[in-house]
């Protein structure tokens, strides 16, 4: 009888564990499929086969990107038209020892500040709108952690001071961003300029200064050494104040970089 008893116990938990385990595959399944229902926008054959996990033990290998001018086709996907931009990485001024600076200057109307620290996080510092001539900086910077594994989520909360850029000392508005990124895994990524094997980094982010209220995701592709490879991004503005208002947006690379200076 306890023979029985102890049969039938190791009966339920070797059927709890199958059903334990197939509903851990269809969730894995699940997420990989919308996952690609997601980036479908960037068009057949450019989100290949997914690549066996590994930790990102230096995202400014990934992130940064080599210094120059790195050109993208741009997909508006309300209106399904295409646009050539670019984007500009340029290292800045810094000491042996300190840390690792530089800017991303996105056609001549939007620069971004990075910077690497000791330990090999990736913070965004401040971004400025030249257009309309205000500067936002960070505080805390918004965070990418080295030794980010898969499905890892990260979030970050930042008090946002923004000044115009005539006059840089007074905060002319106060806000606050709150930033939940995830480090959806790793894929082939095939655009114009080649195949790479990317990290692709989700953003959920939302964003509070004055009357302005933005909401959405953004899923990039990160190949090392090189940087973006292709983007996804939602942009919403509730309210106009400083932002540009723009449609949804797909980035594709298509070429490497060439010096900044030709």
């Amino acid at each position: 009888m306890l023979f029985k008893t102890k049969y039938i116990e190791l009966f339920f938990i070797l059927l709890s564990m199958f059903f334990s385990n197939q509903m851990f595959a269809e969730e894995t399944t699940t997420h990989e499929e919308k996952l690609r229902e997601i980036l479908s926008p960037l068009g057949n054959n450019i989100v290949g086969k997914s690549l066996p996990a590994i930790v990102i033990k230096d995202p400014f290998r990934y992130v940064s990107g080599k210094p120059g001018k790195y050109t993208y086709q741009m997909i508006l996907t309300d209106d399904e038209d295409t646009v050539t931009k670019f984007e500009i990485r340029r290292e800045m001024d810094s000491k042996i020892g300190e840390e690792r600076k530089w800017s991303l200057e996105i056609d001549d109307d939007f620069i971004e500040e990075w910077q690497a620290d000791s330990k090999g996080n990736i913070h965004l510092t401040a971004q400025t709108d030249v257009d309309s001539g205000y500067r936002v900086e960070f505080t805390p910077h918004l965070l990418l952690p080295a030794g980010a594994r898969q499905g890892q989520h990260w979030r970050s909360k930042s008090s946002l001071n923004v000044y115009e850029t005539s006059d840089p000392d007074t905060i002319a508005y106060e806000g606050e961003l709150v930033s939940t990124k995830a480090y959806e895994g790793r894929f082939e990524v095939t655009t114009p300029v080649g195949k790479f094997d990317a990290i692709l980094i989700s953003d959920d982010y939302e964003i509070n200064i004055g009357v302005v209220n933005i909401k959405d995701r953004r899923y990039t592709f990160y190949a090392p050494n090189i940087g973006k490879v292709a983007e996804i991004d939602g942009f919403h503005v509730s309210a106009f104040l400083f932002f540009h208002k723009r449609k949804n947006e797909v980035k594709i690379l298509m070429n490497l970089p060439r010096l900044t200076d030709e």
